[in-house]
């Protein structure tokens, strides 16, 4: 059995007594993702949705999941946008969901946007925040937060801070990709919404590490 193999099975046997969850995935199309996988012979770009659409098939049908897509000014000042709603997993393996996360590629010479994002994907989570659900947001970065016009690594851990809600747990999951990434900096970000991150060091291995991080999830 390969690695990739064994980490599909835990993650398969995790989906199948974990409860539905509602999950906000945020992908980094910064310039930074277009360097390519000698090994692959791929974008990293390219590698991180492959992940990312492997592991929607492992989730529940009933667990609702949505897209984000991150950089710097994606919509006017914002440095993210919507590129999948949040829906049934069910739903979206049928509607072309598929086709839009095929389709999300990198910005060229785009920074990124990591904190300014990050808060925002946690905000919208604990406003939509759903009972009897694990509610996650993932977020999949080839760098730390480079954008001189957002907030700073203190600003975000402190807005995170003021945002919880007690008795509505919003976990955040981290996954590094590449060595562009201070994973001190993801660790203290992810930790403080009681999560943890993880790191692809070597991007040809990131479905490992992508599976590695949901699997890492405790089931209920």
């Amino acid at each position: 059995m390969t690695a990739s193999d064994a980490a599909t099975a835990v993650l398969t046997r995790w989906a199948t007594v974990n409860r539905s969850a509602r999950v906000r995935v945020l992908i980094d199309v910064s310039g930074s993702m277009e360097a390519k996988i000698p090994s692959l012979g791929i974008t990293r770009m390219t590698a991180t949705l492959q992940a990312a659409e492997a592991g929607l098939h492992l989730f529940q049908p009933t667990t609702r999941l949505g897209y984000w897509e991150f950089s710097t000014k994606l919509d006017g000042d914002r440095d993210y946008r919507e590129v999948v709603p949040v829906s049934p997993v069910r739903d979206l393996l049928t509607d072309g969901a598929l086709n839009t996360l095929r389709s999300i590629h990198a910005k060229p010479g785009g920074a990124t946007g990591l904190n300014d994002t990050v808060l925002a994907a946690y905000r919208e989570a604990q406003a939509n925040w759903e009972p009897g659900r694990l509610n996650l947001v993932v977020v999949m970065t080839g760098g730390n937060n480079d954008d001189p016009g957002g907030i700073s690594r203190t600003e975000l851990l402190d807005a995170l801070k003021a945002t919880a809600v007690p008795g509505r747990p919003v976990v955040l999951i981290g996954v590094a990709i590449g060595p562009d990434v201070d994973p001190a900096e993801l660790d203290q970000i992810t930790a403080a919404t009681g999560g943890k991150s993880f790191v692809a060091a070597d991007p040809s291995r990131i479905k490992d590490v992508f599976f590695g991080a949901l699997a890492a999830l405790k089931p209920s």
